[in-house]
């Protein structure tokens, strides 16, 4: 069996030292933090809106309101009314979060879903 010397053994260390390094930086970059309304969103409302929102989701596609892309939304696309529409829900379709989501969580993911459209 062959001996390494120290500066191999060196060479190699740095070697996965650098490695590590790298797959590090490059997970940084795809496991982006997420802020509050992009977590709200995907926890409650991709699933049936999409992750783009554009209501693809095949189970739900069917449904009118699912596309939150488009400019028709039968309940209003201001604030209020798209807090309302998240507090009350919208039967028998949409469930309701009023009792699971905070008011700070609310206006996050309201954010969020402008930034889906474009700030519109």
């Amino acid at each position: 069996m062959r001996r390494t010397g120290r500066g191999e053994a060196a060479v190699v260390s740095c070697g996965t030292l650098l490695v590590l390094l790298v797959s590090a930086i490059g997970c940084d970059q795809l496991m982006r933090k997420r802020s509050l309304g992009e977590t709200v969103w995907r926890d409650n409302c991709a699933r049936c809106h999409g992750i783009d929102g554009g209501g693809t989701v095949l189970k739900y596609a069917h449904y009118p309101g699912t596309n939150l892309l488009d400019d028709h939304w039968e309940n209003g696309g201001e604030d209020f009314e798209m807090e309302s529409t998240i507090l009350e829900g919208i039967f028998p379709t949409m469930p309701s979060f009023d009792e699971t989501l905070s008011g700070e969580e609310i206006k996050a993911v309201i954010e969020h879903i402008r930034s889906l459209r474009g700030g519109r």
